[in-house]
């Protein structure tokens, strides 16, 4: 008599076994054999068109310069010549890097200078902005580095005043 094992379908941590999201992703064993090689290209600095592909929350816990606060990671998909290249850039959400979340946002058309703005996260997936890359060193290696990020010309103008004057009829 054959019996029946609920546990046949599961992984060693009684996890489910993963199914491909795509053709091209699927979930590894500890011991599986990989192909692909690391996709990372390091560009020349210089300014550069970017998107915004994505973005995650998080929270820093604190250290010699910057005190605990929360954090954003935001993934830009840079337009270089060697071709669309991902770079994750970080924001402290604390006043002291005020200057560079407004930055961000002018470059994205979303702040004007001198304005302030409420923080869209969400609604900055997808839109385009400009900015100069470098590159940064860590243990012996070079990464591509946001460095600045460009502001929209327009962002920098105040906004154009409009004959509507609020509570006059």
């Amino acid at each position: 008599m054959t019996q029946y094992n609920p546990y046949t379908q599961q992984t060693q941590y009684g996890q489910p076994a993963q199914q491909p999201t795509t053709q091209d992703e699927y979930e590894l064993d500890y011991e599986g054999v990989i192909t692909k090689d690391s996709e990372f290209v390091l560009i020349t600095p210089g300014e550069y068109d970017f998107t915004v592909e994505s973005y995650s929350y998080g929270y820093y816990n604190g250290g010699e310069k910057v005190p605990p606060c929360k954090r954003v990671d935001v993934n830009l998909i840079i337009a270089a010549p060697e071709g669309n290249v991902k770079v994750q850039k970080g924001f402290f959400l604390h006043s002291k890097f005020e200057w560079a979340l407004s930055a961000f946002f002018m470059s994205l058309g979303m702040k004007r200078k001198g304005e302030p703005l409420k923080m869209n996260w969400k609604a900055t997936i997808g839109v385009k902005g400009r900015c100069k890359i470098g590159r940064r060193s860590s243990n012996g290696s070079e990464y591509n580095d946001v460095k600045e990020f460009i502001p929209r010309p327009d962002m920098l103008l105040p906004a154009a005043q409009s004959p509507y004057t609020p509570g006059a009829f």
